[in-house]
């Protein structure tokens, strides 16, 4: 008995010793800076080998997102980890694998090691490298909310400056800045010697004037300053920080010191002037576009849209808030991702009505065709942008042959073709001037859609209103019954159903509206899936929804703050930044990688950090956080903007083109608004829609080269 009980004792210290010779080792994750995560952070490290021998060891680094699980997956080279503390970093870990990567995360991942904004759990778990047993982990989670660089204002790239002048240089902020956090800048200028490019001089040069922690977004040339050789060029650019963490950086753009005048007493060639714009909408072939001379230079131009204005209003009460405090928070709120879904489901009119009336009303530009006096005048192609005589105009849409304004008191004008009561006129004649199109109940108008012959418009109310052709019951079904259904309507009703609307939009025959609870509504014509009703069928058959009711809450689109409706497909922009699209594919406008017909909706490939889409007759248009612009779909036109018309897979970056912060996408044409008031057009010219001064029909002419992206001539050629 006593042999039994001192062998069981002796076993139990035998075993007792071999747990303490169990190597465990305590892990610290080094959490990073906030709104930070890249490569590194996942192995600033500390570890502590609690046992008392060397153990071979590897980690594996593991980030996950909230909504999309597993996003990066990385494993270490085996060290030798000596008993006691050892801190590490990346390098004494190389060389690192990368396991596996999210396809959404890949390209950015890749190319910068960061990820985009979202929250997230980074992990890092120590394994033996003998037995690959879990010897000790750490996490910290971390929320990252992208800011997008300085957007420089000016002077413009390439411009030509006074030599004795003392410039003041604009740029736009980061947005979103977050919460609680002052924002400083950096501005630096250097000469370009020589052959070098702009950005070449700033890399290599040193400066010739710089000036940090300012904290306004402009800066005026200082008195004691070096001045400008006029036989020199200069490259400037802009750095925002948060404390000492970079938050971005600008372009490099350059500038020309001239004298006032040549040595033949001439003048100098004048600078064109530059606009600010509020609005723009382009139709079938012709272009509008709203000049404000009030709008502040901190705000994201896609802010202004009547959407992003809604819900940012509807997240927020504004009633104790000024004006322009008002303004500062939509153009936040219109940016910033992972915010909450509405808090307040009332009229946002009054508010919105003082933002027009103080900020955005302005003067209305419209060119292109005007068969049926759908710019301006009564030429039947204006190829430069002429003013409408409709003043306080804040909001415009514009469909084939139709356009629509919504003035700063939220009455809402007409004109153009009016052949099915698509301006509301029961003489089904054309209107070549503006005309009041009346609310049935008095409200305001906030925003407007414009189909082939169709009209949708919302009022404060969040209601939806209807009028027009109505044969593919594009504006649903106003209970006359089967029979007695109207093939157009010439009285706007309105659309039971959709009570709680913040956005609108009209393809050919197809109706969308968006609603504050982040859900799409479809109805009208389904031929090409629009309305996601299953496969392909024969007009004759019916292929409509009598009403509106259809909604795509059931499909994985997330939260959605904005759509675009193109002729016969859909898109549909997630808070997330993706863009979701769904509808006719015979150009590969909805999804590449589908057929000819895509039935629900997908996600987009290649696209990422998406703020604001558009569609137009078979193609289709992202503008990005970094305000590059990115186009899919039909290229015979050169809509990609690369010079040439070959077909695209995929969605293709339009280059040469940067700091753009508002999109418009026509039948075959895109406007691009840049943050300096340029506004580029390119696509097809058959009407002067581009607004060059000249008239150019691609489409006639199948081997011409492309038109590339070009500034619109305001005020002539």
């Amino acid at each position: 008995m006593k042999r039994g009980l001192l062998l069981a004792v002796v076993l139990g210290i035998c075993m007792l010793d071999s747990i303490a010779q169990q190597p465990v080792v305590q892990v610290r994750l080094f959490r990073p800076p906030p709104n930070q995560l890249r490569q590194s952070d996942l192995w600033r490290i500390q570890l502590n080998n609690l046992s008392r021998e060397a153990v071979r060891v590897y980690l594996v680094g593991i980030v996950t997102e909230a909504q999309d699980g597993e996003v990066v997956n990385t494993r270490s080279a085996v060290i030798t980890l000596k008993p006691g503390p050892t801190q590490l970093t990346a390098n004494q870990l190389e060389p690192i694998k990368l396991i596996r990567v999210h396809p959404k995360y890949r390209e950015l991942y890749l190319r910068t090691g960061e990820v985009p904004s979202g929250n997230y759990t980074a992990c890092a778990y120590v394994r033996s490298a003998d037995t690959d047993e879990e010897l000790g982990s750490d996490c910290f989670e971390q929320s990252i909310q992208r800011t997008s660089p300085p957007i420089l204002v000016q002077p413009r790239d390439g411009d030509t400056i006074p030599s004795e002048s003392r410039p003041v240089f604009t740029w736009l902020p980061p947005t979103p800045i977050p919460p609680g956090v002052t924002v400083t800048y950096t501005l630096r200028i250097v000469e370009m010697l020589g052959r070098q490019t702009p950005f070449d001089a700033m890399l290599r040069n040193p400066a010739y004037f710089e000036r940090t922690d300012l904290r306004s977004a402009m800066l005026q040339y200082p008195l004691d300053a070096r001045p400008f050789r006029t036989d020199r060029s200069y490259a400037w650019k802009v750095s925002a920080y948060a404390g000492q963490a970079l938050l971005g950086e600008s372009e490099v753009w350059h500038f020309i010191p001239r004298p006032s005048k040549d040595t033949t007493g001439a003048a100098p060639k004048p600078i064109r002037p530059t606009r600010q714009i509020s609005a723009l909408a382009a139709g079938l072939a012709h272009s509008l576009a709203v000049s404000s001379s009030n709008i502040p230079r901190f705000v994201h131009l896609t802010a202004l849209k009547p959407e992003y204005l809604l819900a940012a209003l509807d997240l927020q009460p504004t009633s104790a808030m000024g004006d322009s405090a008002v303004l500062a928070m939509v153009n936040q709120r219109t940016l910033q991702r992972n915010i909450q879904g509405i808090k307040n489901a009332t009229s946002v009119g009054g508010t919105l009505s003082r933002l027009w009336t103080q900020y955005l009303k302005g003067n209305l530009f419209a060119w292109g065709d005007n068969h049926y006096r759908q710019a301006v005048g009564t030429e039947r192609a204006v190829s430069t942008p002429q003013v409408q005589t409709l003043n306080d105009v804040v909001a415009v849409a514009a469909g084939y042959w139709h356009s629509l304004a919504i003035t700063s008191d939220g009455r809402l004008w007409g004109w153009g073709r009016n052949d099915y009561g698509q301006l509301a006129d029961a003489s089904l004649q054309d209107i070549s001037q503006p005309r009041l199109i009346p609310h049935p109940t008095g409200k305001k108008f906030v925003a407007a859609a414009a189909g082939e012959r169709h009209t949708l418009a919302l009022d404060e109310d969040g209601v939806v209103w209807g009028w027009g052709c109505n044969f593919n019951r594009e504006l649903g079904s106003f209970g006359f019954g089967a029979d007695r259904d109207s093939a157009y309507v010439v009285i706007p009703k309105q659309l039971q159903g959709l009570e709680q609307s913040r956005a609108i939009a009209c393809g050919v025959a197809h109706s969308m509206a968006l609603t504050r609870a982040g859900t799409v509504v479809v109805w009208g014509s389904g031929y090409y899936g629009q309305t996601c009703q299953g496969p392909q069928a024969q007009p004759s058959k019916g292929t409509t929804i009598l009403k509106p009711g259809r909604t795509l809450s059931d499909e994985p689109l997330g939260d959605i703050i904005a759509i675009a409706a193109g002729d016969n497909h859909c898109l549909a922009l997630a808070r997330n930044g993706e863009v979701w699209a769904w509808g006719d594919n015979r150009s590969g406008q909805a999804h590449p990688d589908s057929g000819e017909v895509v039935q629900q909706p997908a996600k987009v490939p290649g696209l990422d950090d998406i703020i604001d889409v558009a569609a137009g007759c078979c193609f289709s248009v992202a503008l990005r956080r970094d305000s590059t612009v990115w186009v899919w779909g039909d290229n015979t036109l050169g809509l990609t903007g690369s010079g040439n018309r070959t077909s695209v897979q995929r969605p293709t970056r339009v280059p040469g083109l940067s700091g753009i912060v508002r999109i418009a996408a026509g039948g075959s044409h895109i406007l691009a608004l840049r943050a300096d008031g340029t506004l580029f057009a390119w696509g097809n010219n058959n009407a002067g829609q581009l607004g060059r001064g000249t008239v150019t029909d691609l489409a006639a002419q199948p081997d011409a080269a492309a038109l590339q992206p070009a500034p619109v001539l305001f005020g002539g050629p």
